[in-house]
């Protein structure tokens, strides 16, 4: 796994990284870290609120703009009615019994359009809905790019578990060797106890490195488990392995914290969050300003059925009860809240308050990206001349083992400074890959607080692990 050139890529591609929103389509490779992305997303239960939280505040902007679109409603009725009476009442100058009877049918029907003119809180509570729904997208992002570099992370610890793994298994096997060997002097009488000794507690030692090595390595494998599930399984043949040194391009540290400053998503969903405070104050005070609407309401209203009049033995008059009426009203209607009981105020209050405290979020979020841009900054130079060290500690550490070997073979050295050299090989060995992890790592913050960390950025570091495996990339 070419880790520098990984971070090389990152840091070249720098403020021109594609800005892929979808997820790019691969063939995707079992085990490699695309694959352990796509896990996560799935599996982290923290990325799936955010996600779940986007699409919750996204409603919010249709419902504030229903506040604004007309509205068409429609009322039916059917009336059924079926009455009788008698009593008595003067026809002409007589009292007499009349008997009443109705048995209708009615139906009513009203169409209304309602159309609002003006609505100040209507309009600032939409504005307010957008602020919110950016604020939730860029929160959204931010999430996962938290997810992403804690997976690299985690991903990258499983990698140079196994790469210290074999290294400690090598030294092992070393010791083993030269543990016969000086037994096998001793035997023939060129060397003392002391040398034989030494070799035998040198290869105990490393037979213990072995097993504390496989723990760490199933440790750091439980650690990713947590974000991709337990059914994942890295890749452990893309492990690290020496590489050359790469130096550090030159960047210009103002155009990094700039970037953090504006498009660290952290720091735009705070700013975004301080906008929508803002339109909420207005909506609020908006509460003191009248409201205008027109209505147009077309009603309908059908009879049928009959109606019996009659006098006993002088009268008897049945009719129909057919009857069409329709009725088209339009109304303006002006609304001015001039008195509340002191509720508009409370709320306007309560909204400046929730706006300030947006607001100061926003000025502590810049200035806390921008101090992540210089430590990012400061870590990645420092982790280039880490990585220059330790690949010359390797190298000068293989020759001076190389060369004990030769000195012991001579009689000049003794097995004491065999085991010594071969420490310092295992330690340079063990530290490397470390560096190297770390290079990557923070080259991955310094993209993430300037707001350029994406899948595409996955997919490319995936490619090269695979790539050093003699894998096709997908």
């Amino acid at each position: 796994m070419r880790l520098a050139c990984a971070s090389l890529g990152f840091i070249l591609c720098g403020l021109g990284l594609p800005q892929a929103h979808a997820q790019p389509r691969s063939r995707v490779q079992p085990g490699s870290l695309w694959a352990a992305w796509l896990a996560a997303r799935h599996f982290d239960p923290q990325f799936r609120e955010a996600r779940a939280r986007l699409a919750a505040t996204r409603t919010r902007r249709p419902a504030a703009l229903a506040g604004l679109l007309p509205r068409l409603s429609l009322d039916a009725d059917r009336l059924y009615t079926n009455a009788w009476s008698v009593g008595p009442e003067f026809y002409g100058s007589s009292l007499l019994t009349v008997e009443q009877s109705e048995n209708t049918r009615q139906s009513y029907w009203t169409v209304t359009l309602t159309q609002p003119l003006f609505s100040w809180t209507a309009i600032e509570k939409l504005a307010a809905a957008n602020g919110a729904a950016a604020a939730a997208g860029a929160t959204y992002t931010a999430t996962r790019m938290a997810l992403m570099r804690s997976l690299v992370r985690r991903y990258l610890a499983v990698l140079v578990a196994q790469s210290q793994l074999l290294a400690t298994r090598k030294t092992a096997r070393a010791f083993a060797i030269e543990a016969a060997q000086a037994r096998a002097r001793h035997k023939a009488g060129l060397r003392g106890i002391i040398g034989l000794e030494e070799a035998r507690s040198a290869e105990a030692s490393a037979r213990a490195r072995v097993i504390d090595a496989h723990r760490e390595l199933r440790q750091a494998l439980s650690s990713l488990a947590e974000l991709t599930g337990p059914s994942f399984m890295p890749d452990l043949a893309a492990r690290t392995s020496s590489i050359p040194l790469i130096p550090l391009p030159p960047l210009r540290r103002r155009q990094w914290v700039h970037a953090a400053r504006l498009a660290n998503p952290v720091v735009v969903a705070a700013k975004l969050k301080a906008r929508s405070a803002h339109a909420e104050v207005s909506a609020a005070r908006g509460g003191y300003w009248p409201s205008i609407r027109v209505q147009v309401s077309h009603t309908r209203n059908l009879t049928g059925g009959t109606y019996g009049y009659a006098v006993p033995g002088v009268l008897d008059l049945p009719a129909p009860a057919a009857n069409t009426a329709q009725q088209n009203l339009i109304l303006l209607n002006l609304h001015w809240n001039f008195y509340a009981g002191g509720g508009t105020n409370a709320s306007v209050d309560r909204a400046e308050d929730e706006y300030t405290l947006a607001r100061e979020q926003a000025v502590r979020a810049a200035l806390r990206s921008e101090a992540q841009a210089e430590r990012a900054l400061s870590a990645l130079h420092a982790d280039f001349a880490d990585l220059h060290a330790y690949e010359e500690s390797v190298v000068a550490a293989h020759r001076a083992v190389t060369a004990t070997q030769d000195g012991v073979k001579a009689g000049l050295r003794s097995e004491f400074d065999l085991v010594n050299a071969r420490l310092a090989l295992l330690s340079a060995e063990t530290h490397l890959p470390q560096v190297q992890a770390a290079v990557i790592n923070d080259a991955l913050a310094l993209e993430s607080t300037a707001g350029l960390l994406t899948p595409l950025s996955l997919l490319t570091l995936s490619k090269m692990f695979q790539s050093d495996t003699g894998e096709s990339p997908p």
